[in-house]
């Protein structure tokens, strides 16, 4: 009998493995993967995987605690569906030691366990054979393997970048999205409470830029819990899409406090400065706004890098009589041949010249 009871306890320990460490994934259950971007190595393409899983939550002791931490009244969030919508994926339960699957290229890998916060993350290398038929639209897709629990679909993309070309690193936040960084309390509204809205023939100038063969990164001190809605809003706004480049951040442990203490100069040049180490022969556009570090950041990594940047362009959003001085000075020692810019109307930047 006891041989019996061995096999039920093994059956049942082999199947909530499966449940809490494979690929399966609960209906109540949902996984994003970000945007990266894939490189040349030699003959092969190497290429980064990043995604989260997590289960929404709509109630959490933590909700009203978030509330009063950034300022807002009950009157303003109560009836607001945005807020009770973009607020799901803040109190999200993070689903860690879930291991899952993918298909891409033809093969069937398996992703390292997610972490407490639900990310996980792969760099793995593929043939160029392997990838060759999608060389030329320069994404290389992905999804998670057929699910046994539902029908639906997590698919991601990773941008294949040639070793050589042009690159537009861009901040979000005030440059292409208008979030009023400078008054904190409008800042709050525009993230949780109000539809995104596009900086006005910013999508038109990114658009033709992406036209003409550029690459996009986007780094920004937000959160990853934005990029479901930074996703729509890319694709109502017609930006081209590019690798994504955001903070973790989680209301429920230390890393708020990280989150709100963390220096932006030294966390958006590290993600800058590796991205130009790793593509050393493409030439970069810096586009950015006169909000926060932004220019600092920028004249920090013209000068470490001045044979690689084009133009500095910044969105002038502070409209100070002594702005332009004061960006002179900070210009002032970076390479003559790059060029500068605080612009005002987003048409400005046709001027420069991708080359």
């Amino acid at each position: 009998m006891k041989y019996i009871w061995y096999s039920i306890i093994a059956t049942l320990i082999l199947g909530f493995s499966f449940l809490f460490v494979s690929g399966y994934i609960n209906k109540d259950e949902t996984v994003t993967f970000f945007p990266t971007y894939g490189y040349y190595e030699d003959d092969e393409l190497v290429v980064d995987i990043h995604g989260w899983i997590y289960e929404l939550e709509e109630r959490s002791i933590f909700r009203n605690m978030f509330i009063k931490t950034i300022q807002l009244s009950d009157k303003e969030t109560r009836n607001n569906p945005l807020f009770k919508k973009r607020m799901r994926y803040f109190l999200a339960d993070n689903e860690g030691g879930k291991k899952i699957p993918i298909q891409i290229a033809g093969s069937v890998l398996t992703l390292p366990k997610s972490h407490a916060n639900g990310h996980f993350s792969l760099s793995t290398k593929f043939k160029k054979n392997q990838v060759q038929e999608y060389i030329k639209s320069g994404i290389l897709p992905y999804h998670v393997s057929e699910q046994k629990s539902d029908d639906r679909k997590f698919s991601g993309e990773i941008h294949i970048v040639d070793k050589e070309g042009v690159s537009v690193i861009s901040d979000i936040d005030d440059t292409i999205k208008i979030s009023n960084v400078l008054n904190k309390k409008e800042l709050v509204r525009n993230t949780l409470l109000r539809p995104f809205k596009a900086v006005k023939n910013m999508p038109e100038v990114y658009q033709k830029w992406k036209k003409l063969g550029a690459n996009f990164h986007y780094v920004s001190g937000s959160p990853w819990q934005l990029y479901p809605d930074l996703q729509q809003f890319f694709i109502d706004s017609k930006y081209p899409f590019g690798s994504f480049h955001l903070k973790k951040f989680r209301i429920k442990d230390s890393s708020i406090v990280k989150f709100l203490k963390s220096d932006q100069f030294k966390y958006k040049s590290a993600i800058i400065e590796k991205i130009i180490d790793r593509f050393p022969k493409r030439r970069y556009v810096l586009v950015g706004d006169t909000g926060e570090m932004d220019a600092t950041v920028y004249a920090h990594i013209a000068k470490k890098y001045p044979k690689q940047i084009i133009a500095i362009c910044v969105r002038d959003v502070q409209k100070a009589d002594d702005s332009l001085e004061n960006y002179k000075k900070l210009f002032a020692k970076i390479d003559s041949t790059i060029k500068w810019m605080v612009f005002s109307d987003a048409k400005e930047l046709e001027s420069i010249q991708l080359k």
